[in-house]
């Protein structure tokens, strides 16, 4: 959208719009774009086209997520929630219930990302901005926008200090965070893009592997310069060129285009007609055109790119707003039935991302400065951790503060509304507090488990951390209220003594007052146990972390793709000693075999003359289940790898031939072992081979 030509507040002086208008005058914009210091224009021309439009456009009215909906969806919301139902006055306790044995999936850092525009770059090289994200543990990067994106030509900027493609790598390498690069679609080339992928990956080293065509091209606010502007077809046919010519250049990069959940959304124009393959249904909507057109040309991406902005500008609503992220698993799901509809079992293997996400689309008001808006990142992480998306990047590190006609009855002391987590001093919004406070909840590799609350006010999830502890998100979404969540643990045994981190009301109206901290509050809780009460503060987050008691009952499962990356309840390659990864692409059989696990675990290994493993966080003295997934992908005949498989010093099975074992080449083999974890709750698992190398593809420690 157009909000991504908001400009940080310090930036406001007569040098810096000249400047900018410039720039933008460079990139094929006009200064009609919404910024602070200029009108919404364009923003409002393109929402009166959608509407005006007749058949073809009425898709009205504009969706919180960027998303155009059909007539009838009077409140903009993509699930069936019953918001009358929700929003009557719960009670003020809540039974909280967590089962360490029912893992959902693994957890993957890029759910923990900002975005970082080409406008900001002056902060990319500011040590306060770099300290603040990394004090949050920030994991994804997003450049060079947003809008701007279709409008930039990165060789004009490359050493550019201010707007350069260099100065955002160092800044992404200072902070040890993955970028995704939006590539110019709008007014850009393949060429041009695969020209990046030259100076970033080979000649610059820079390694980066997320890739974006275009950002909302589905969206007639967004600039498109081809002659049928914002087509699905047009742009399915680019997005072909584009992605043989950028991973020709590097064939490991993995390449997205953006998508509406439903395949009935942005009916541009009716250009080209789509049936769904499931449903008989015609439709001209962007994601069947493009997806079905992608597929005819024998081309698929890597992932999917879809953004989500919860509420109308005017129309904001605090408590609305707090339990509006239970639809991102409506989402989540359509997102993949689309793919299912228009790619079929190929489907399976396109991640779903979200690169853009905040409460409201433009005119950003007092909402997204309060309280309110933190607890709604927290609870949009935590529902997002209950899904299959991959990537979740908030929008934006710093925008500027706007002022614009708010609803009556919000909360929240600041009078203006800025997208940014930063202000301009350096100084956190509530959002980024949240976003450091999630740091000590939950990072890549933990794996969520179910966790159900009865009360819609008082939100709860809960994360295996690595270390062995379990990690407990606390949200109350009630304004005036202490909630007294009634926690009780199955599986695993807390010990009494529990570390809290909390944020809320308190720290907020610290910044408001100049004193006090502002900052997040660690204390001790000393009442943990498989069954507690925790108070919780009006309007606040709170973190519980619980360490396991000595001797207590720890039943954990833990799950490796060996060789790979995060992939279900599995998580990526971790806790090996020695060996060399590898990765194939053609199928592997798993039909028939009992206890499998997904596909893409046994199309990775990891492979050596001797190697090992070290599952780590288990309770001292009980019984596991160790099961170990095989594939021969690499030899067609038996004979040519042969091991031993060691399980904390007991030779569990000699000669291993997986081949002769699975029946076959390309063929799942899962063996289960019986293990007891050692003093120090480890489990050690040795593979040494006979003949050439051992190899493995994925681990599974299970309790008894």
């Amino acid at each position: 959208m157009v909000r991504n030509h908001s400009i940080p507040n310090q930036l406001h002086t007569s040098e810096f719009r000249t400047a900018y208008a410039h720039k933008m005058k460079e990139w094929g914009f006009t200064m009609h774009h919404r910024s602070p210091f200029t009108a919404a224009v364009l923003t409002l021309a393109a929402l009166a086209s959608s509407v005006i439009a007749g058949p073809i456009g009425a898709q009205a009215p504009y969706r919180a997520d960027d998303t155009l909906l059909p007539f009838g969806a009077q409140d903009g919301s993509s699930s069936d929630t019953n918001f009358a139902a929700l929003l009557s006055t719960p009670p003020s306790t809540a039974a909280i219930n967590i089962d360490t044995a029912k893992v959902l999936r693994t957890v993957d850092d890029r759910l923990f990302g900002v975005n970082s525009v080409v406008w900001d770059g002056k902060h990319m090289t500011d040590k306060t901005v770099t300290d603040l994200l990394n004090a949050a543990d920030n994991k994804v990067l997003r450049f060079p926008g947003g809008s701007a994106g279709d409008g930039y030509h990165w060789q004009k900027y490359a050493a550019d200090p201010w707007n350069g493609f260099d100065a955002f790598a160092g800044f992404a390498k200072t902070l040890n965070s993955q970028p995704f690069i939006t590539v110019n679609y709008g007014s850009g080339t393949a060429q041009e893009a695969a020209d990046w992928v030259t100076y970033s990956n080979v000649t610059q080293g820079y390694g980066f592997k997320y890739w974006e065509i275009g950002n909302e091209i589905y969206g007639t606010w967004e600039a498109d310069k081809h002659p049928i502007k914002n087509d699905p077809y047009t742009y399915a046919v680019e997005a072909k060129d584009y992605i043989e010519k950028m991973k020709a250049v590097d064939p490991t990069i993995k390449i997205g285009v953006v998508v509406g959940a439903r395949d009935t959304w942005y009916v541009n124009n009716r250009n080209h007609a789509v049936v769904n393959p499931r449903t008989g249904a015609t439709t001209y909507g962007w994601s069947a055109v493009m997806l079905s057109t992608l597929r005819s040309l024998g081309v698929a991406p890597d992932f999917v790119i879809y953004h989500r902005y919860e509420q109308w500008p005017g129309q904001e609503n605090d408590a609305k707003l707090l339990q509006a992220a239970a639809a991102w698993k409506t989402d989540a799901a359509a997102l993949r039935q689309t793919l299912s509809d228009y790619y079929g079992a190929d489907g399976d293997k396109i991640e779903i991302t979200c690169t853009e996400f905040n409460s409201i689309p433009y005119w950003p008001g007092k909402q997204t400065t309060s309280v309110v808006n933190g607890l709604y990142y927290a609870d949009a992480i935590g529902e997002l951790l209950q899904t299959e998306f991959t990537t979740a990047i908030w929008w934006n590190t710093h925008n500027g503060q706007e002022y614009h006609p708010n609803n009556k009855g919000l909360y929240g002391w600041r009078t203006y509304g800025d997208y940014g987590i930063l202000t301009s001093n350096g100084d956190g919004y509530p959002v980024y507090y949240v976003m450091k406070l999630l740091s000590h909840f939950a990072r890549g590799g933990d794996q969520v488990v179910a966790t159900t609350s009865d009360n819609t006010l008082l939100a709860a999830y809960s994360v295996k951390r690595k270390d062995g502890s379990l990690s407990l998100l606390l949200l109350n979404k009630d304004s005036s209220r202490t909630l007294t969540g009634n926690i009780a643990v199955a599986g695993f045994t807390p010990g009494a003594n529990a570390v809290v981190y909390s944020y809320g009301i308190r720290q907020d109206n610290a910044a408001r007052d100049k004193k006090g901290s502002v900052d997040i509050a660690q204390s001790t809780f000393t009442a943990a146990g498989s069954a507690f009460s925790y108070k919780l503060a009006p309007y606040s987050a709170t973190v519980i972390s619980l360490a396991p008691s000595s001797g207590g009952v720890n039943n954990f499962a833990s799950s490796i793709n060996c060789g790979g990356d995060a992939v279900g309840t599995f998580a990526a390659d971790t806790n090996y000693t020695g060996g060399t990864e590898s990765k194939v692409t053609f199928s592997i059989a798993t039909d028939g075999v009992a206890n499998a696990a997904p596909m893409a675990v046994y199309q990775s290994m990891r492979w050596q003359k001797t190697l090992g493993y070290k599952l780590t966080g288990l309770t001292s003295g009980n019984s596991y289940t160790v099961r170990l997934h095989f594939a021969e992908n690499y030899f067609s005949t038996a004979g040519k790898r042969v091991f031993n498989v060691t399980v904390n010093g007991s030779l569990l099975e000699t000669g291993l031939d997986i081949i002769v074992a699975a029946g076959g080449i390309r063929k799942a083999l899962v063996r289960d072992y019986t293990a007891t974890a050692d003093a120090n709750g480890h489990i050690t698992i040795s593979l040494a081979a006979s003949v050439n190398n051992a190899s493995i593809c994925g681990i599974e420690v299970l309790p008894q």
